[in-house]
């Protein structure tokens, strides 16, 4: 099945202040996000589940079919529906730099952001990389199982990052952001059960959006939420058909982090 972008839910939020870290100080965050594709997207792939789950392994598709099915299965790769968990280890470094390690969903991801200071306002700009070795969220996904899967993924994500907001106190932070992602990939699809047999892929994929975020809590501990929206652009071409994979993404995201 083609979900090899499931992992890029957890590159889509920051759950961060707008405050770059002081020289020494850390900060642990424990992310939880989940993606929702909606209008065009979401219906796209609401015909391809209600046709796999209609199918048996051993029927024949036609061709129609066979699009709508990969159809479903690409707008799955975009739109990446579902449920995903991070947990991000960050560091001040001092030179209004900080830097920070991302892991999760099969996504190992690395950042670091350049600060300005006028407390309590606070803005910077940012970067993360990241190696994506893909995931799954069993259910929605599981139903494509048994008529197209990738045999081989590689894919990395990279972010551009704006970011400012303000700190009261130690009790209420606010931020508002945008950001654009790249994200090239090289895939082998395997559709051997409905007859297309053994395709190769590749391609960049672009999201860009903005996000706004907040957090309450006392010193050291805060709860913290963020929507981002976001506007995915990009297509793959898989078995001569070009499949598109445009569509707006709305991303939700909580967590609790810790400072210290």
């Amino acid at each position: 099945m083609i979900f090899f972008l499931l992992a890029c839910a957890i590159n889509l939020s920051e759950l961060r202040s707008a405050r770059v870290l002081d020289r020494g100080e850390s900060q642990l965050t424990r992310g939880n996000d989940v993606v929702v594709p909606i209008a065009g997207v979401r219906q796209t792939i609401r015909s391809g589940v209600d046709l796999a789950e209609g199918l048996s392994d051993d029927e024949e598709l036609s061709a129609a079919e066979e699009d709508t099915l990969l159809s479903g299965v690409t707008s799955v790769a975009l739109t990446s529906p579902g449920y995903g968990t991070w947990l991000e280890y960050s560091r001040g470094l001092g030179r209004d730099v900080d830097a920070s390690v991302r892991i999760g969903n099969g996504i190992y991801g690395l950042g670091a952001r350049y600060g300005l200071d006028r407390e309590p306002w606070f803005a910077n700009v940012g970067l993360r990389t990241a190696y994506n070795t893909g995931g799954t969220w069993s259910g929605l996904l599981d139903t494509f199982n048994g008529f197209v899967k990738v045999s081989e993924l590689k894919r990395a994500d990279i972010t551009l990052i704006a970011q400012g907001g303000v700190e009261m106190g130690e009790w209420v932070r606010a931020w508002a952001g945008v950001k654009h992602m790249w994200s090239p990939y090289s895939l082998e699809v395997n559709a051997s059960a409905i007859d297309r047999g053994v395709d190769t892929a590749t391609g960049t994929l672009h999201y860009s959006g903005g996000f706004l975020g907040g957090g309450v809590g006392f010193r050291w501990v805060h709860l913290v939420g963020e929507l981002s929206v976001i506007r995915a652009r990009g297509e793959v071409d898989i078995f001569g058909d070009v499949h598109d994979l445009s569509g707006l993404i709305l991303a939700p995201s909580w967590g609790l982090q810790g400072t210290f």
